[in-house]
């Protein structure tokens, strides 16, 4: 897969930006403030119709504007695929794709898999239990929209028994009984689901980064849920009482937690911040590998302030990895072209330079 062209119309900070791309390797260049993470950002709401930062559609658009337009063209096994994706205040997001529209947003995920790593992710090691679990969803819901169809259910079900719990003066058992007795099938789906894709993912993180580290540290990590052997029925059942008394859920996937450990110690607590960018990077070509295999397509990767806190030693293997051929398209930024110039120069990597300056964005010559 391959994104050929991309155009930006009243999209954040942008008026109106249009570019083609020929090049495996893609650097997006200029000052802090230009509009580099915004055009990146572009790219990866094509792919999931999602900002990477969580934003709504209002703060999209351009300010004094009343719409956005983001329009892609992809280059998918030697076929031409062109979607557009647009909204205008108080009407309903538009995803058309090949000339026709689409009824939900789950027709697209996963037809465009994407992967970014950006400074931001860094909550998913020093953030709370949310962000870890959030993390995980996101790539599972890429690859698999009967997960993202499930979720989906779940969490409503989940706001529905918090507010009930929260309302009545009394919370009725029954009530909570009747929502377990939906969100139990739901539970053990996702539950499993996510074990399962669980077992190859560690296992490729721990590679990725034994590799980044230059073979001097281990990366494991450890999956804590609820569910872990148990009865999930008898979970929900023997729970509801307690429930009650705390007007809470106590139980169910929205509680899973997950440990990074670096040589067993605790990388939220001990890591340095080499250790946590190494680490978050090791997530991220695993979570790369994992869409590639279950998508059949290669996913564009996006490095965003790729040279930020990373020793000589590995930033070096990271290049080493984007060199070897193992990633199809790579999106990076960064605030000075001369360095990245040189570094991929040095090692024969052929690729395309673009210019952003104040929301718009032009070849290099």
């Amino acid at each position: 897969m391959f994104l050929t062209g991309i155009k930006l119309t009243n999209f954040k900070n942008y008026h109106e930006a249009s570019i083609g791309f020929k090049h495996r390797v893609n650097i997006i260049f200029g000052n802090n403030g230009s509009g580099k993470t915004n055009f990146l950002d572009a790219i990866h709401f094509l792919s999931v119709s999602k900002s990477y930062f969580g934003l709504s559609d209002k703060y999209l658009i351009r300010e004094g504007e009343e719409f956005y337009r983001l329009e892609g063209k992809y280059d998918v096994h030697n076929q031409e695929e062109h979607l557009v994706i647009k909204y205008k205040r108080e009407r309903k997001r538009e995803i058309v794709l090949n000339s026709k529209k689409l009824a939900r947003v789950n027709e697209l995920i996963g037809r465009f898999p994407i992967v970014l790593i950006a400074p931001d992710d860094i909550k998913i090691v020093k953030g709370n239990s949310k962000d870890r679990r959030d993390y995980f969803n996101k790539w599972l819901c890429q690859s698999n929209t009967k997960y993202l169809d499930a979720l989906m259910q779940y969490n409503r079900l989940l706001r529905q028994k918090d507010a009930s719990l929260k309302a009545e003066l009394s919370p009725s058992p029954l009530m909570v009984q009747a929502l377990n007795h939906k969100m139990v099938p739901l539970a053990i789906f996702l539950h499993d689901a996510l074990a399962d894709a669980f077992v190859n993912f560690k296992t490729s993180v721990s590679r990725q980064y034994t590799a980044i580290s230059n073979n001097q540290e281990s990366l494991t990590i450890v999956y804590h849920s609820d569910l872990n052997d148990k009865d999930v029925h008898d979970l929900f059942e023997n729970n509801i009482t307690a429930e009650i008394a705390s007007r809470r859920p106590l139980v169910g996937i929205q509680r899973d937690e997950y440990e990074f450990l670096i040589n067993d110690k605790s990388l939220k607590k001990f890591g340095s911040q080499g250790q946590i960018k190494s680490a978050l990077y090791a997530l991220r070509l695993a979570e790369f590998e994992y869409l590639r295999t279950a998508s059949g397509r290669m996913p564009v990767l996006i490095l965003d302030d790729f040279f930020e806190k990373l020793d000589t030693s590995r930033l070096s293997s990271l290049l080493n990895l984007i060199n070897s051929g193992a990633f199809g398209q790579v999106f990076l930024s960064d605030t000075e072209l001369d360095r990245s110039r040189k570094i991929f120069e040095d090692r024969g990597i052929i690729f395309g330079a673009y210019h952003v300056e104040q929301g718009r964005i032009t070849s290099w010559q």
